[in-house]
């Protein structure tokens, strides 16, 4: 049986998983990437937009940035939600190819089938580990924008 943290392993379903499933996999390695260090950069420029935010002649242009921040994470959040989609899309396209089963074998046919659905779980349990720590980093950065647009409101 398997301990919940051996799961995460992705060492476990690579070699079980079919074509599409993998090129997903690295299509999700690049936007993961392309979000973590977008999101990176939005959280390093939110200490600079403070210290300019206490100077009166500088609030229309911190306001400016801030806005453009706003859209950049709108922009993030749009593309994490289509990769969750296409994440939806794949696995479910993949899970009636479990229910095929051929040759000959002393496993029974319904053995074969829950092994080889234990493998998609395997992966959608990665995935959706991944996507959980992505939609964490984005809220926690929208928040972050959100209280300095609200501080620079109320002042």
């Amino acid at each position: 049986m398997l301990f919940p943290l051996d799961s995460l392993n992705p060492a476990h379903f690579w070699f079980q998983i079919p074509m599409l499933t993998k090129l997903f996999l690295l299509f999700l390695v690049a936007v993961s990437l392309y979000l973590l260090i977008s999101l990176v950069r939005v959280l390093l420029r939110l200490p600079s937009l403070k210290s300019l935010a206490f100077t009166e002649a500088s609030v229309a242009g911190v306001r400016s940035s801030l806005t453009a921040l706003q859209h950049r994470l709108n922009n993030l959040r749009s593309l994490l939600l289509f990769a969750f989609f296409l994440f939806a899309f794949c696995f479910f396209l993949q899970v009636p190819a479990a229910f095929v089963t051929f040759g000959d074998s002393k496993v029974p046919g319904f053995t074969l089938i829950l092994m080889q659905l234990a493998t998609y779980f395997e992966y959608a349990t990665d995935v959706c580990f991944l996507f959980l720590f992505l939609h964490s980093v984005h809220w926690l950065a929208s928040a972050r924008v959100e209280a300095l647009v609200k501080k620079l409101q109320l002042s």
